[in-house]
């Protein structure tokens, strides 16, 4: 019943409060499955740490009666949690573990479900092929059992976000404007929240940043009525992310640094430590514009981790904002390092994709750090020494050059990406089947 009540409206308080009062009436198996919903609750509400440990509570307890459908459920979302709280290892183990059970009890659905989470899973860890692989495997199982459209919209939505982890825009604006409309068509607001934003994201990464904040701000309201505290701090993020890259100066500076600096105590405090640190090197690129160097190193000081994890994107970012402190510094020998380790992260992540088109798009991450490369060598009047991405036409670099011949070919990297460390979170976890 609970879990109904917060799929209907935004009655969180109310349902966390149902179960309290029913947990003392319940043992055994029974006291599981309320715990399990508990934790359900709780994951809806971003708030991972919790739900992990009310999931961990209930297993043990369905465990000892021998709920196998139940602790299928469980293991699928638990999973999930555990994807978002960078426990990839035990997230694969607990999607694995639930697949055996699902095809045990002939539970094709949550078998489809773990389908989908296993690709939400590989968009975690960058593997972007491997994700659209499953996604496309889960939706064919959707579509054999009739999968209701929650569900298809779900998967949308992981899907849209993986082809926003690639650079393909066109594609991403795609899958969103579709699951915005069919959200608004069937009236469910949380949908039409989590479009909204992915709609955002999608303008975004095409340019069109007047059309990000408008979609980003509409998200933002419906987050903070549904009380989903840690999305309403991503879309708000994604609001001042998309004004900035517009060159709106309608708010003063403070305004919008105080609003960031809201956002990313927000996703701290909830967890979600790698969408705070992507938070803190926009503040860090804000205050170094705004000549206030001393709070941006000490922004890009609390972000200095996202250099060396989260998504390529992510990484790529917090070099970006690197470099941009050291030439405020005056060191231009450091911004040329940080410039080149950025578009390396792009580079490397380039390399894992097979096909040819998926390469050559992904690159829109490095775009920035190309341009301020770009800048850097035309200012000092030397040929840069870092890799750039490629044109729509083809693979470019830039290479030394010889004062006395000219520079030879070079040949694309085909190192694959090292394991990399999984940010906190995404707005588009769910609960999954069951």
């Amino acid at each position: 019943m609970s879990w109904a009540l917060v799929a209907r409206r935004p009655a969180t308080s109310r349902a966390l409060e149902l179960l309290d009062d029913a947990e003392v009436h319940v043992h055994g198996t029974t006291l599981g499955r309320l715990v399990m919903q508990r934790g359900l609750v709780l994951m809806y509400l971003g708030r991972y740490d919790e739900s992990g440990a009310e999931l961990d509570r209930a297993l043990p307890l369905l465990r000892e009666g021998d709920d196998r459908l139940a602790i299928a459920r469980l293991l699928s979302n638990r999973g999930v949690v555990r994807s978002q709280t960078g426990d990839i290892d035990g997230a694969r183990a607990d999607l694995l573990e639930s697949q055996r059970l699902a095809d045990e009890l002939d539970q094709g659905l949550i078998a489809a479900g773990v389908l989908h989470n296993l690709g939400y899973l590989a968009g975690r860890t960058n593997d972007v092929p491997e994700a659209l692989r499953l996604f496309a495997l889960a939706r064919d199982r959707y579509v054999a059992k009739g999968s209701p459209g929650r569900l298809m919209a779900a998967l949308d939505s992981d899907e849209c976000d993986v082809h926003l982890l690639a650079g393909l825009g066109r594609e991403s604006m795609e899958i969103a404007s579709r699951v915005l409309a069919d959200a608004v068509a069937s009236g469910n607001t949380l949908q039409v929240a989590e479009s909204n934003l992915l709609v955002a994201k999608s303008a975004f990464l095409v340019g069109d940043h007047e059309a990000a904040a408008a979609s980003a701000a509409a998200a933002a309201a419906l987050f903070a009525a549904a009380d989903r505290e840690p999305w309403e701090a991503l879309a708000t993020y994604v609001e001042v992310r998309a004004l900035a890259a517009g060159g709106d100066h309608q708010r003063p500076p403070d305004e919008e640094i105080g609003r960031l600096r809201d956002v990313a105590a927000t996703l701290q405090r909830l967890g979600w430590l790698a969408e705070a640190s992507d938070v803190r090197v926009l503040l860090a690129r804000l205050a170094i514009a705004a000549g206030r160097i001393d709070e941006a190193r000490s922004d890009l000081a609390a972000a200095a981790k996202a250099r060396h994890r989260g998504t390529p994107a992510q990484r790529a970012e917090a070099w970006h904002a690197t470099a941009l402190l050291r030439l405020a510094d005056g060191n231009r020998r450091g911004a040329k390092i940080a410039i080149g380790n950025g578009l390396r992260v792009i580079d490397r992540h380039r390399s894992t994709f097979g096909a040819s088109e998926l390469r050559a798009t992904s690159s829109v991450h490095g775009v920035a750090l190309s341009q301020l490369g770009l800048r850097l060598a035309l200012d000092t009047g030397a040929a840069p020494t870092f890799s750039l991405p490629p044109s729509a036409g083809g693979r470019v670099r830039c290479c030394r050059r010889s004062a006395h011949r000219p520079p030879a070919r070079c040949r694309p990297r085909t190192r694959r990406a090292p394991p990399a460390r999984v940010p906190a979170a995404s707005p588009a976890a769910r609960p999954s089947v069951g």
